[in-house]
């Protein structure tokens, strides 16, 4: 299937934006395994890992291994 592009810049638009992500691992009681993740955006398993190692590195979910696997949650800010 081919991507869509933003007609002004010429870019690829974004197939899964940081807010269906952390929707993703909200949506599985707010920890969610990567697999977890892959299954709800109907993404590869490494376009998920990659999207939430990066919002990991924005400070938007934390990630711990357990086991075998990856668990994420997501950081709520208390309203400050």
């Amino acid at each position: 299937m081919p991507r869509d592009r933003d007609d002004e810049s010429g870019r690829y638009t974004e197939s899964y934006p940081a807010e269906d992500v952390l929707a993703a691992v909200r949506e599985v009681g707010g920890m969610a395994s990567t697999r977890d993740v892959t299954d709800a955006l109907g993404s590869s398993y490494e376009t998920a890992y990659q999207k939430l190692r990066g919002l990991e590195d924005e400070g938007e979910v934390e990630s711990r291994k357990v086991a075998n696997a990856r668990l994420w949650m997501v950081q709520e800010s208390d309203g400050e």
